[in-house]
This record gives C-alpha cells, structure tokens and sequence, in this order.
C-alpha cells in the first residue's frame, strides 16, 4: 500500500465514509483511533464506537465531505475540510444537538488525522 499516494489514500478514505462503506473504512481506521470532538460531545474511543456512532448517525444523514490537503507525511494529514450534512430523518436525540428532516447543514474547519503505518489513529 505504501505504492499508493498519501493523497489518493486519504481520497479514497474519503471516498469510504462518503458511502458509509464500514467495510472499506475498517482499512482505514486503527482499531484504537480517537476521533476527539473537541468537547462537542464525548470522544469516540476505539473503531467500534466509531462505527457505532456511525451507524446511528447515517440513518439520519448524509454526509458529503471534501477536503484539501494542507500538509501530510506518513505521521499526519492536515487539511481543510468541508462538510455537508443533509437530514433524512429527525434526530432529536443526536449527541451533538438535535436534527429536524430537511435541514442542509453547511460545516468547514481544519482537521487533523494522526496515523500510524497508513490506519488513522487519531481525527481532530
């Protein structure tokens, strides 16, 4: 895999969680990845709870999300993200804050992704 690009490979990670493909994502994510939500609501901690959240989240929205490469080595990927989120079910509950069908929401901010030999350990 090491052949691939750094950039094709975070394009088809990308790729990936735009189809919600957890199967295809599960080579992408270390099995102990962080994704730290930054105090929006509690961490996801491990690919399970990734998944987990995933799985509810997806039956509430679709996700397109872009991004351009800042800077990347085989360590970390920084780059600017944009994120388009449609609701196709309420979600009052969600833990983020609640959802109502229809509503186009429009994200952008900088991320960062930590990896350790090409699976993302780390999203912040």
């Amino acid at each position: 895999m090491q052949d691939v690009s750094l950039k094709t490979w975070y394009d088809d990670y990308l790729s990936a969680f735009n189809s919600q493909d957890i199967g295809a994502l599960q080579r992408y994510l270390h099995s102990e990845i962080v994704f730290d939500w930054d105090g929006a609501m509690d961490d996801l901690v491990g690919r399970d709870a990734f998944f987990d959240f995933y799985r509810v989240a997806w039956r509430h929205l679709r996700e397109n999300v872009r991004a351009q490469v800042l800077e990347a080595d085989e360590t970390h990927i920084r780059a600017l993200v944009q994120n388009t989120l449609e609701v196709i079910e309420d979600w009052p509950d969600s833990p983020l804050r609640p959802y109502v069908k229809g509503e186009i929401i429009q994200l952008a901010g900088e991320m960062t992704y930590t990896l350790d030999q090409r699976k993302i350990t780390r999203i912040r």
